[in-house]
């Protein structure tokens, strides 16, 4: 049955052109590769490489495409140009290349590509955009940081930032002007807000945006330019707010988030309401809204985030006045949440391109026409049909001893189980565990085991307040809350003495943790790319990545105490249970030795552990071939480890 799941396809939308093709990333081979559909429901083959797709964009107004794509799951991406007039497979013709470096595509014109990159100094990402006809490079923005998202305005006037702020999970707003390189702060690098999923006006007169400003909840909120596009025909006030700061202002050292070149970039400190009008089109003080503005400039779609579940609605966009919700199946997600560029609206707004998926669905394209309300799902040749009996979960409120609630899925299997219970943990842990098609729960459902899925502490999408109670210090709070989990169980009928954890990335940490501070209640444990020392992890993890970790688990200069402290290495000797590892060998955001030094130090304790290194694999598992050796080892040593 797992080799089933697990091989079932999946499929998402990158792009869409004026003549109603889509761009599609599909995995039926085991590997995604980018297929083009085209307006009469054909596919056609664009890629056939060694890895995956990372992200794929049309060029308007030429039959030619951007991919970008990485090498063994090393996430350098690297960008490269296929020609869609040409018969049979498309060849590769590089763009921007160079494997030291990481590239990330951000948005395409007609004229130029807008990419990020970290090739400067190794840690800061740059915004570029290369032209297309001569190949030459404009710097856009080089002043520092880690950013996560760029998004072009219709006019290409104008492009929006969002970039790593300095408080955990914190995101800065940045506006910056094409023409003359000036950037203003729409939010402050030391707001402790989060913020996603911006939308631009057709008339690129402002934009919505996903923000928990002054909330707990993200709200959808509008920001006006007039006022900014009257200070810029003044050139008197181009120079700064008077304060010398400076988004350039550091040494390129990466000793902070913001490290720059030093070479003075104009930055105008714009603050809540300091430059445009900011006002509200949406509030609802129990879920996170975003918003994806229709381009008729009349209507957008309303995505509503609530326990796991994302639903879509149209919307008015004068007034954000509901107009009619969209018919999908309830108890999934039908957008990526985060992502601005999900649903993808066609040119002239008639329909809509949604990535649907939940506990039953595997990740599929959804078309849906605004005229008449249709949802259609893009037909995939040959797709397998999905097993009987998949069922989606239960939601709980699991209390701990200091008056929290953590919620919970519990998937349970349709004769009761034997007993036994997992515990999956899902990584971040600026993330979220969201009903989500995951063929290794399933599987391990169908082998028998309750499944628990929690957001522990530290989670996203329940608000502000609970994403921010495992900051720094907090670390072990979270951790506390599996032993909260271990004590619900009974409730549900499980045997306390039968249960694992397993978990990904940071869920591979928490798998680690529990393991090291709770000996007592686990019976084995499964870590996938999982941290096993949090010093180890910040000194070795890519350069471009220490300081965005350190605003999270804390900095090695001034909290290597607690560090070592909250390290399950330094625990290492009070593990009793049998552990799985499972790491990719060029993984750059978790080193493969954390996988290493637990599976040695157990080794010397007589501890049973198990590595499984895939030497094409990164930071996961994204190759079918080898998902289906290593899942399998792990669900039978949990068969295994947890037998009456």
């Amino acid at each position: 049955m797992l080799t089933t799941l697990l091989s079932l396809p999946t499929v998402m939308a990158f792009d869409v052109d004026g003549e109603g093709r889509l761009l599609i990333g599909y995995d039926g081979s085991g590997i995604r590769q980018l297929h083009e559909i085209g307006p009469d429901g054909s596919w056609r083959t664009l890629t056939e490489l060694a890895d995956t797709v990372r992200e794929a964009r049309y060029i308007p107004g030429a039959r030619q495409a951007v991919i970008e794509h990485d090498a063994g799951g090393n996430e350098r991406g690297q960008l490269s140009v296929l020609d869609l007039e040409a018969d049979g497979l498309p060849e590769l013709v590089e763009l921007v290349y160079d494997p030291d470096y990481v590239h990330h595509l951000v948005d395409v014109n007609a004229d130029r590509v807008l990419f990020t990159t970290n090739r400067r100094n190794d840690v800061d990402f740059d915004l570029v955009a290369r032209e297309l006809k001569t190949g030459t490079d404009t710097v856009l923005y080089d002043g520092g940081g880690y950013l996560s998202s760029v998004t072009a305005s219709p006019d290409d006037r104008w492009v929006l930032i969002l970039m790593f702020g300095g408080p955990a999970n914190s995101v800065q707003l940045l506006l910056v002007e094409v023409a003359t390189g000036v950037v203003t702060e729409l939010t402050a690098f030391e707001d402790p807000i989060h913020q996603t999923a911006p939308s631009w006006l057709p008339d690129s007169s402002g934009f919505l945006i996903s923000t928990d400003v002054d909330r707990d909840r993200h709200a959808l909120r509008r920001y006006h330019l007039a006022k900014t596009q009257e200070k810029e025909n003044n050139p008197s006030l181009r120079s700064g707010d008077g304060s010398g700061a400076s988004l350039r202002s550091g040494d390129g050292s990466g000793a902070s988030l913001r490290s720059g070149d030093g070479s003075g970039a104009s930055l105008r400190s714009g603050g809540e309401g300091g430059t445009g009008e900011w006002s509200d089109l949406l509030v609802d003080d129990g879920c996170d809204l975003a918003g994806w503005v229709c381009p008729d400039g009349e209507q957008l779609l309303v995505g509503r985030s609530e326990d796991g579940e994302v639903s879509l609605a149209l919307h008015r966009l004068s007034d954000g006045a509901l107009l009619t919700p969209l018919a999908l199946p309830a108890g999934g997600i039908a957008a990526r949440h985060q992502v601005a560029r999900d649903p993808l609206w066609s040119a002239d707004g008639s329909y809509a391109v949604i990535n649907y998926t939940s506990p039953v669905q595997p990740l599929q394209v959804v078309r849906y026409t605004r005229e008449t309300g249709e949802l259609l799902p893009v037909e995939v040749p040959d797709l397998p049909e999905l097993p009987a009996g998949l069922s989606h979960p239960e939601s709980h409120r699991i209390p701990t001893p200091d008056g929290e609630e953590v919620p919970a899925f519990v998937f349970r299997p349709a004769d009761g189980g034997d007993g036994s219970a997992v515990i999956y943990i899902h990584g971040g842990p600026e993330a979220a565990s969201m009903r989500v098609w995951n063929p290794v729960v399933t599987g391990l459902v169908e082998a028998g085991h309750t499944v628990v899925v929690p957001n522990v502490r530290g989670s996203a999408a329940y608000g502000k307040r609970w994403y921010s109670l495992d900051d720094k210090t907090l670390r072990l709070d979270s951790v506390a809350d599996l032993a909260a989990i271990h004590a619900w169980l009974p409730t549900i009928g499980v045997d306390q003495s039968r249960v694992a954890l397993y978990g990904g990335s940071y869920g591979g940490y928490m798998v680690l943790a529990g393991l090291a501070f709770q000996p007592a209640l686990w019976a084995a444990g499964v870590d996938i790319v999982g941290i096993a020392s949090l010093v180890t992890f910040l000194e070795n993890t890519s350069d471009y990545r220490r300081a965005v970790r350190e605003r999270e688990y804390g900095s090695l200069t001034d909290d290597r105490e607690f560090l070592e402290l909250a390290s399950p290495l330094n625990r290492v000797d009070d593990i009793r249970a049998p552990l799985f590892v499972i790491h990719g060998a060029n993984d750059p955001r978790v080193p493969l030795s954390e996988a290493e030094q637990i599976a040695e130090a157990l080794a010397k304790r007589d501890i049973p552990c198990q590595l499984l290194v895939y030497a094409d694999e990164g930071h996961g598992l994204a190759k079918l071939h080898n998902r289906l050796d290593a899942y399998p080892q792990a669900l039978a040593f949990l068969a295994k480890h947890l037998a009456p």
